[in-house]
C-alpha cells in the first residue's frame, strides 16, 4: 500500500506538472546527461530488490554490498559487507573500510564506535589494503566525531594528530614556497636544491618530494629528466613516483620511455604504481606506448585496475587496430568491470561500433546485467534501437535495473509507439518502483494525452 500511494503522489504531481515540449526536452536532456555520467564512469547504482535476486545477477556479495552503498542503503551495506567477509575472506581488507564508512554516514555514537573497530582491524591486519590510506583519513574523521561526542580519549588522539600534521604540512609547504621562489630566481641554484630534497627518501618528506616532483617538471632540460628518472627508479613512496612517471610520459625523449618500460619489467612492481605507470602511457606520444597499451589490455596475469587503465589509454588514442583490438577482447574478457571499461572506451572512439552490435550486446541473455544496461543506453543515445525490440526486451526481462533502463530509453524517444509501451507499463506493471518511474516518464513526456492518461491512472 505504501508504495502504491507513491504511485498515486508521482501521478498527482505528474498532472499538475504536466510540462510544455521545450520543458520536456530540458527535463529529457538533464536526465541523459545524468545517466551518462553514471553509465560513462561504469559505476552501478543498486536499487533494492530481493538480495537473493541481486546475488544471482552479481559476481559477489562484496559487489553487491558495494551497490548498496552506492545507493546510501548503510545498514544493508554493512551486513552484505559482513556477510562478504564471512564467504569471500579475499575481499576482507576493502570491505573492512567500506564498512566503516557506512557506520560512518549513518552517524551517532555507537555507530562511530563500530566504524573505528572496522578501521582499526584494517589498519592492524591488513596494513597493505588498498584502501588503507582512504582508512587512515576516515579514522581521523571518526574521532573528531567521537571528540565531539565527549570522548576524553578520542579527543587527545585527534589533538596530537593535528599538532602533528599541522607541523609537518606547514615545513613542507614553506620549504615547498621556498623551492618554487628559488627556481624562479635563480634555476641553477635550485636544481641541486630539488635534487637534495628527493633525495630524502625518509616516510615523513613524502609529501615535500611530491611537491618538488612537480616543480621540478616546470623544468625542461637533460638533468631535470635524469632527477626524475632517478625519481622513477629509486623513491620508496608509490605517489612520489607516480608524479615523475606521468611528466616522463610527457617528455619527448627516448629514455623518458626507456625507463617506462624498465618499470614495467619489474616483475616485484607495486599495484599503484603499476597502474600510475600504464595511465601515464596514455598519454605519451611514443610509438611504444601504444604497443604496451594493447599488451596490457589483453593480458590476463596483471589486475583489472590495470587492464582498465590500459583501456582507458587505447580509448585516448581512437584508431582501427585499436577499436578492433577492444572489440575482440569485449569478447575474451571475462571480467564485467574490464569488459563495462571496454564498452565505455569503444563508444568513445568515433565510428568503432555500430548501434546493431550495441543492441545485440543489450538482448544478450547470458551477458552481466550492468554491461547490457551500459550498451542499451549507448544503443539509445546513437538512435539505433527500434521501438519494438525495445518492447520485446522489457517484457521478456527479468531484472528490474535493465526494465528501468529500458524505460528510460523509451523515454528519450520521440515516437509515439514509445510512448505507449510507457502507458501500457503504467496500466500494467505490478513492480511499484517500476510503476512510480514509467508514471514520472509520462509525466515528463510532454506528449498530449499525458494528463488524460494520469488522471485516469488517478481514478483506477
Amino acid at each position: 500500500m505504501r508504495h502504491m500511494t507513491i504511485a498515486n503522489g508521482l501521478v498527482i504531481a505528474a498532472v499538475l506538472l504536466v510540462p510544455r515540449p521545450g520543458a520536456a526536452q530540458e527535463a529529457q536532456a538533464e536526465a541523459a546527461y545524468a545517466s551518462a555520467l553514471g553509465y560513462a564512469s561504469a559505476v552501478a547504482v543498486a536499487g533494492g530488490g530481493d538480495d537473493a535476486r541481486q546475488l544471482a545477477q552479481a559476481d559477489t556479495i562484496y559487489r553487491m554490498a558495494r551497490r548498496a552503498l552506492n545507493q546510501a542503503e548503510y545498514r544493508r551495506a554493512i551486513d552484505l559487507f559482513r556477510r562478504s567477509m564471512d564467504e569471500e575472506p579475499q575481499y576482507t581488507a576493502d570491505a573492512l573500510y567500506y564498512q566503516a564508512y557506512a557506520y560512518y554516514r549513518l552517524g551517532g555514537g555507537s555507530n562511530y564506535r563500530s566504524a573505528m573497530h572496522s578501521l582499526q582491524r584494517q589498519m592492524t591486519e591488513y596494513p597493505d589494503a588498498a584502501t588503507h590510506g582512504d582508512a587512515q583519513e576516515l579514522a581521523i574523521r571518526v574521532e573528531g566525531e567521537l571528540a565531539r561526542r565527549g570522548d576524553r580519549e578520542a579527543a587527545e588522539r585527534v589533538a596530537r594528530e593535528a599538532e602533528r600534521d599541522q607541523e609537518a604540512e606547514q615545513q613542507a609547504e614553506m620549504k615547498a614556497v621556498a623551492l618554487q621562489a628559488l627556481l624562479m630566481m635563480d634555476s641553477d641554484r635550485a636544481l641541486p636544491a630539488l635534487t637534495k630534497v628527493l633525495q630524502d627518501r625518509r616516510p615523513e618528506t613524502a609529501e615535500l618530494r611530491s611537491q618538488a616532483v612537480f616543480i621540478l617538471g616546470q623544468q625542461d632540460s637533460d638533468e631535470t629528466l635524469d632527477i626524475m628518472l632517478d625519481v622513477v627508479r629509486n623513491d620508496p613512496e608509490p605517489e612520489v613516483k607516480g608524479h615523475a612517471a606521468f611528466w616522463l610520459s610527457q617528455v619527448d625523449d627516448p629514455r623518458a620511455t626507456d625507463a617506462v618500460v624498465e618499470i614495467l619489467s619489474d616483475p616485484n612492481i607495486d599495484e599503484e604504481i603499476h597502474g600510475q605507470v600504464i595511465f601515464a602511457l596514455g598519454q605519451s606520444d611514443d610509438p611504444r606506448a601504444s604497443a604496451l597499451l594493447r599488451e596490457y589490455a589483453s593480458r590476463e596475469d596483471v589486475s583489472a585496475e590495470v587492464r582498465g587503465m590500459a583501456v582507458f589509454g587505447l580509448a585516448q588514442r581512437p584508431s582501427e587496430e585499436n577499436a578492433d583490438l577492444l572489440q575482440a577482447l569485449f569478447y575474451e574478457v571475462e571480467d564485467a568491470d574490464v569488459r563495462e571499461q571496454i564498452l565505455h572506451a569503444l563508444t568513445q572512439m568515433p565510428d568503432a561500433i555500430d548501434g546493431d552490435w550495441l543492441v545485440q550486446v543489450a538482448t544478450d541473455q547470458d551477458e552481466d546485467p550492468e554491461v547490457r544496461q551500459m550498451a542499451l543506453f549507448w544503443a539509445g543515445q546513437s538512435g539505433a534501437v527500434a521501438v519494438d525490440a525495445l518492447v520485446a526486451m522489457y517484457d521478456g526481462a527479468a531484472d528490474p535495473e535493465m526494465k528501468e533502463q529500458i524505460l528510460f530509453t523509451l523515454a528519450q524517444m520521440d515516437d509515439a509507439a514509445a510512448f505507449d509501451k510507457m502507458l501500457d507499463i503504467a496500466r500494467s506493471e505490478t513492480d511499484p518502483e517500476l510503476l512510480t518511474i514509467a508514471i514520472f516518464w509520462i509525466g515528463q513526456s510532454g506528449d498530449p494525452r499525458a494528463q488524460d492518461v494520469l488522471l485516469e491512472i488517478l481514478e483506477q
